[in-house]
């Protein structure tokens, strides 16, 4: 997966979102001004500077790939809960995933939806879903989905993460806590769940912990100049963040 962030003239966040490498992105009823667009993809990183006007604008970031996942996961594993979906859903998810990879997302929600009518509780179909949901700031229908991959498999970490990331977009950090504590048991190496973990400190203002978090995932090696943006902004004034 790859992390969008949108950022004022004043280095704020306006906007965030996760979406897949080569996947389209959008964002709207924006106030005029400048604004920066930072993706951020396991090692690479790329930022583009963009004006906000009356008219449409467009931008266009490039990530050079490796050809391997940039999660930050290592290994493969499957769970019990995913031996048990069936093969035609499994084609429809993969189908859907493809469809994301190339911004076609009404194409996405009809394989996902095909998937989902095959296997109703197939965790990841209903965990992709939740991700184009919160592409569309729709977080209540992204829990929904999220709650229910949770209870089909428990073990499928990711699914924690984006419920972490949709809790927060909900300004429920305490939930989001605990759901991305649980994620990071789980995959204690996918990066996304300190990002997130770092912005719930940072929603309830404690930056000592933020920090911790932020720290903890610069170490994974994943998240480049979107940590220096949330480091910068989790320093109490008067405070400066230790390079």
């Amino acid at each position: 997966m790859c992390a969008f962030e949108l950022t004022d003239a004043n280095g704020a966040v306006v906007s965030s979102f996760y979406t897949n490498p080569s996947g389209r992105f959008e964002f709207d009823r924006l106030s005029p001004g400048t604004y920066t667009v930072v993706a951020t993809s396991g090692l690479q990183q790329s930022s583009e500077r963009v004006d906000a006007s009356n008219f449409s604008n467009s931008v266009n970031l490039r990530i050079q790939s490796a050809g391997k996942p940039a999660d930050g996961v290592e290994g493969n594993s499957v769970s019990i809960a995913q031996y048990r979906v069936p093969a035609k859903a499994r084609e429809a998810y993969r189908k859907a995933h493809e469809a994301v990879e190339k911004g076609k997302f009404d194409d996405a929600h009809k394989h996902l939806t095909k998937a989902l009518e095959l296997c109703p509780n197939y965790a990841d179909a209903l965990t992709l879903r939740a991700v184009l949901a919160l592409n569309q700031r729709d977080s209540q229908s992204a829990i929904e989905d999220l709650d229910k991959a949770i209870k089909a498999d428990g073990n499928y970490a990711m699914a924690y993460m984006v419920m972490g990331s949709a809790l927060n977009m909900q300004s429920r950090f305490d939930e989001a806590i605990r759901t991305l504590q649980r994620g990071q048991s789980l995959a204690p190496n996918y990066w996304q769940g300190y990002f997130e973990m770092g912005k719930s400190y940072m929603g309830k203002a404690d930056y000592p912990a933020a920090l911790r978090q932020l720290e903890q995932g610069r170490k994974q090696g994943s998240l480049g100049l979107s940590i220096d943006f949330l480091v910068a902004r989790s320093c109490p004034p008067g405070d400066e963040a230790i390079p």
